[in-house]
């Protein structure tokens, strides 16, 4: 089956895009992919110790979560400068990546829009209150 690859090229900055992920799909719109793509994100690791691991948490701390799972292949590219090295990470997107939730900005007009129906309703029943207040007490 055909696959979508999404490379992400530019070591310096692509992990700071990972988090364009998150909202990438609406839940129909999940329903309906059969294979999410392959991403294949460049980065820069500096420090002694191990790249690939230093380049896997640099790419969990931007999706924030584990990718272990997804994992195709994390690539020495190359030596940069010292204690400076070049990776690439390929991972499988899944669900959890990419939430299939509403964006931002959708989640934002809608609660603006649930507001501005309460709206009337809040007004009717303030008025509503002060005129109980007003009117004396009634004996039984």
């Amino acid at each position: 089956e055909k696959r979508s690859h999404v490379v992400m090229n530019l070591p310096a900055i692509a992990v700071n895009f990972l988090s364009a992920f998150k909202y990438l799909f609406s839940m129909d719109q999940l329903k309906q992919i059969r294979i999410l793509p392959l991403v294949h994100v460049y980065c820069f690791v500096k420090g002694e110790g191990d790249s690939k691991e230093m380049a896997t948490a640099l790419v969990e701390d931007q999706l924030n979560c584990s990718i272990s799972e997804a994992v195709n292949e994390v690539f020495f590219v190359r030596n940069v400068a010292p204690n400076k090295d070049m990776m690439r990470i390929s991972f499988q997107l899944t669900e959890s990546m990419v939430q299939g939730g509403k964006r931002p900005l959708e989640l934002e007009t809608e609660v603006k829009e649930k507001e501005a129906k309460k709206r009337p309703l809040e007004l009717e029943t303030e008025v509503k209150e002060k005129e109980a207040k007003k009117r004396p007490l009634e004996l039984e």
